[in-house]
């Protein structure tokens, strides 16, 4: 059995860059009819497969990246915070229950 050429540490890696350049990409590009750009980093990965692509992903990072309503940080995310000070303690007024005899 001959050695595989690239570790499988070495290929989830790439898997993960090329994801969040996807993601980064997404971001930029709101609209999915003009997310044509997935074509391009793949053909990007395909001809420079043995390049490093941090460089180029902390470059066209996006400042304020797209999150979805219902994520941590997203427009639906906890509209209503429940504020508290801090090291006061949270007293609830719960029901007495009240037990029925026959």
């Amino acid at each position: 059995m001959s050695a595989l050429p690239f570790s499988a540490a070495h290929r989830c890696y790439v898997k993960s860059l090329y994801k969040c350049m996807l993601k980064n990409e997404c971001n930029w590009v709101v609209c999915y009819d003009l997310y044509r750009a997935s074509c391009t980093i793949c053909t990007e990965f395909e001809h420079n497969w043995y390049i490093k692509a941090e460089e180029e992903l902390a470059r066209k990072h996006h400042p304020g990246p797209y999150i979805y309503p219902m994520f941590p940080g997203g427009t639906k995310w906890c509209i209503f915070p429940v504020l508290y000070p801090k090291g006061a303690e949270l007293e609830l007024e719960l029901p007495v229950p009240v037990f029925y005899s026959a």
